[in-house]
C-alpha cells in the first residue's frame, strides 16, 4: 500500500526501489507538473524513518545545480516518504548498459559539479548510503542531479 500523501500530489508510475526506498514519478496537481516521489515502506523501522527524515531536511537545506530540490516530505505514520523536482533524463547505470559513451566535454563539469553538491550535503552530516552510477540522472535539459540521497548507510540504517 502507498503512503497517505497530501491530494495534491498522485502517484502515477512506480519506478522501482532503490534499497529500501520505494520511487514513484508523481503529478503535484496545483501546479501541474512531474515530481519525484521517495517512500519508505511499513517494514522500515522507527530510526530509520527518523533517519530519512534528518537525510531530507538536510538535503532540502542545500541549493544546488546538481541536487534535487525537496518541495515537501513527511509521515502517515506508516510510510515516510519526500517529494522532490523530477530530473528527468536517463541514469549514468541505463547510459552504461546501453553502451552511450559520454563525452568528456559532458563528464568533467557534471562529476566535479556532482563532486562539489555531495560535499556539501556530508558538510551537513547526511548520508547518502552507496552512491553509485543508478542515483545520478542525466538530462540535456539540466546539470546531473543526484537523486539517491537518503538510501541507508553500509550499515543499513
Amino acid at each position: 500500500m502507498a503512503a497517505t500523501l497530501p491530494t495534491r500530489y498522485q502517484l502515477e508510475i512506480r519506478l522501482g526501489r532503490d534499497h529500501d526506498v520505494e520511487e514513484w514519478l508523481a503529478t503535484d496537481l496545483t501546479l501541474d507538473r512531474p515530481v519525484l516521489v521517495r517512500m519508505l515502506g511499513p517494514e522500515v523501522d522507527a530510526t530509520r524513518r527518523k533517519r530519512f527524515l534528518a537525510d531530507v531536511r538536510s538535503l532540502a537545506s542545500v541549493t544546488h545545480p546538481h541536487l534535487l530540490e525537496v518541495y515537501a516530505a513527511g509521515t502517515d505514520g506508516e510510510h515516510t516518504w519526500m517529494v522532490a523536482e523530477w530530473a528527468g533524463g536517463v541514469s549514468v547505470a541505463d547510459r552504461i548498459k546501453a553502451g552511450t559513451p559520454m563525452p568528456v566535454v559532458v563528464f568533467l563539469p557534471n562529476a566535479a559539479g556532482l563532486a562539489d553538491a555531495l560535499g556539501e550535503v556530508h558538510a551537513l552530516g547526511s548520508v547518502d548510503g552507496a552512491i553509485g552510477a543508478a542515483a545520478v540522472r542525466l538530462s540535456a535539459a539540466h546539470p546531473a542531479k543526484l537523486m539517491g540521497c537518503a538510501r541507508p548507510g553500509r550499515g543499513g540504517g
